[in-house]
């Protein structure tokens, strides 16, 4: 045990020390790069997820007929260019998309049926989703709204969804790869639900309750969650679109935005319960009611986007440690481009955040690649 290390030792345990005392201070943002594309962005969600190549796609609403494309890059700044191709032609069957990379390594969507409240999964054939297929993989009464996917530990897609009318929420498994069977699980009253595998494997979903906005947590004890229990989140009141994500800690981690004011909050939870969570604001810059998305960036930290209180930037909230307790959150530069709408975001192959979001100026799609280091302290307060 030399001097040398006994020094790197000291200087890395003072500058872990620094990041804990000095929240209000801002790490690791070196620098962003931002690309705006041709392309026509709806007003309701998009979804971002890097393929197994490096090369990021993102699934977008379409405008026209309310149909859904999915634009996929060249590259993996998406600097070089892209291609679009029209999975769903409409009319309203794009709505809400949310995209994953499926165990064959291609993208798989969900996404709503609006004309016939079904929930949709398209399963891309080939990386570009040139060649696709789309199966309405629920039809029992209206339902398919805000759908999120994921992967389960079997390697089959996983989605919750929630019904029209405040309805019962409900978690279908598909039983094949591309989704073209599957079957479907009542779960409980709620709303706008996200979905993760917890550290055991098994799916864990943050929603909220229709009339108060409470945040809540179903932990499922099997892969159809068909055993759960479900659980209050303290501090959450007023909560909209949580965003949930499993910690490096084994943890749920799920941050959301409130209607009732310019905050941007995190729940870190102690257990898959999270019913004793530990809630922080992160920024206080948000727009009421922001959609949030998160991600555990390369320096095992969660990353947070959401809209500036203005609407019109795109602001990024960087926790400094592992609970949230602290954060740094800034306004995204986004190379002279009004970047505020509906964000959504992934960790590229070089380790750094990808985001898609639309500019609420020209309606089109941004790509913006943030580049960071970890525990490195820019003079910024």
């Amino acid at each position: 045990y030399t001097t040398t290390n006994a020094l790197t030792t000291l200087l890395l345990g003072l500058a872990q020390l620094e990041q804990r005392i000095l929240p209000g201070k801002h790490y690791g943002y070196q620098r962003t790069y931002s690309t705006a594309t041709s392309i026509s962005t709806s007003n309701s969600s998009l979804s971002i997820a890097v393929g197994v190549d490096g090369r990021p796609s993102i699934a977008i609403d379409r405008p026209t007929n309310d149909g859904l494309d999915v634009v996929t890059c060249w590259e993996a700044a998406c600097t070089g260019g892209f291609t679009q191709a029209s999975v769903e032609t409409g009319p309203d069957t794009g709505d809400d998309p949310d995209m994953t990379i499926g165990s064959d390594g291609l993208p798989i969507i969900a996404h709503y049926d609006f004309a016939n409240s079904d929930l949709r999964i398209t399963h891309c054939e080939v990386t570009d989703c040139s060649s696709s297929t789309t199966t309405a993989a629920d039809t029992a009464g209206s339902v398919g709204q805000r759908p999120s996917i994921t992967i389960g530990a079997d390697g089959l897609p996983v989605i919750v969804h929630d019904q029209a009318g405040f309805g019962t929420m409900r978690l279908t498994r598909c039983t094949k790869i591309d989704c073209t069977t599957s079957s479907s699980t009542d779960l409980v009253t709620g709303v706008q639900p996200d979905i993760t595998l917890g550290a055991d494997a098994n799916p864990i979903i943050a929603y909220t309750e229709p009339l108060s906005g409470a945040l809540y947590v179903i932990d499922c004890a099997n892969l159809t969650c068909t055993q759960r229990t479900n659980h209050l989140v303290p501090g959450s009141a007023n909560a909209w679109k949580p965003a949930i994500v499993i910690g490096t800690d084994g943890l749920p981690i799920i941050a959301y935005g409130i209607t009732n004011a310019s905050n941007v909050q995190v729940s870190h939870c102690p257990t898959s319960a999270c019913d004793t969570a530990k809630t922080h604001v992160i920024d206080t810059q948000a727009k009421s009611g922001t959609p949030v998305d998160i991600a555990i960036g390369s320096n095992r930290l969660p990353i947070v986007v959401y809209q500036s209180a203005s609407g019109t930037d795109l602001r990024m909230g960087w926790c400094t440690v592992t609970t949230c307790e602290f954060a740094a959150p800034r306004t995204v530069a986004v190379n002279g481009h009004q970047g505020g709408g509906i964000a959504s975001i992934a960790i590229d192959a070089g380790a750094n955040p990808i985001i898609a979001h639309r500019s609420p100026a020209s309606a089109k799609l941004l790509i913006t690649q943030v580049s960071m280091s970890s525990w490195t302290y820019d003079g910024r307060n």
